[in-house]
């Protein structure tokens, strides 16, 4: 393990932690145009991490990004 890949686990992993009242909560949801696009980036910046062989980075981002697919559910629901 590198001090990057550390270095951006941890990050990943705290933004994704910060998602957690938006989730919680049953009216604040980010509209659809921002929590699809940015779900499917951070889904493919795991990918790129992922080949990298930066498996933390992976799982952080991909913890992000599953909290923004979450979100992006719920507001969709509706």
């Amino acid at each position: 393990m590198s001090w990057q890949d550390a270095l951006i686990s941890f990050g990943n992993f705290v933004m994704a932690a910060a998602l957690i009242p938006s989730i919680r909560s049953r009216a604040d949801k980010p509209p659809l145009a921002s929590s699809v696009p940015t779900a499917f980036f951070l889904t493919s910046f795991g990918v790129a991490f992922l080949t990298l062989g930066l498996w933390l980075a992976m799982a952080g981002v991909w913890s992000g990004a599953i909290a923004w697919w979450i979100l992006a559910w719920q507001r969709r629901r509706a």
